[in-house]
């Protein structure tokens, strides 16, 4: 709506109003989301900046290879530390299995002598 008169009883009405006004409204919601990712990427970076205190930052840190590397060490830690309690888990089984060797053993040498 452009303009309204209660006295003339008239109502004037423009398309290209509404849609400037369309127009003007988006335009906002767009500057709007830009200042918020502006924001955000603001607070990254000072909470990176708050992290890193020692020394220049380097390339990786700055494309987030850091974090990429820590996360590969704890899944290679916990892959050494699930090899090792198999490990563990071993001999305990290979304690028996001797014993079970021992057992079939006579049995194939007195195979080995029923053949001669």
């Amino acid at each position: 709506m452009v303009r309204f008169s209660a006295t003339d009883r008239e109502i004037v009405m423009s398309e290209v109003a509404k849609e400037r006004a369309e127009e003007e409204a988006q335009r906002a919601e767009e500057e709007r989301r830009r200042r918020e990712e502006r924001k955000q990427q603001e607070k990254a970076v000072k909470e990176y900046q708050r992290k890193a205190v020692t020394g220049p930052t380097t390339l990786g840190e700055l494309s987030g290879l850091e974090d990429l590397k820590a996360q590969l060490e704890a899944a290679e830690k916990a892959a050494q530390e699930a090899e090792q309690e198999e490990a563990a888990e071993q001999p305990a089984a290979e304690a028996q299995t001797p014993e079970a060797e021992a057992e079939e053993k006579p049995s194939d040498e007195a195979s080995e002598d029923k053949k001669d």
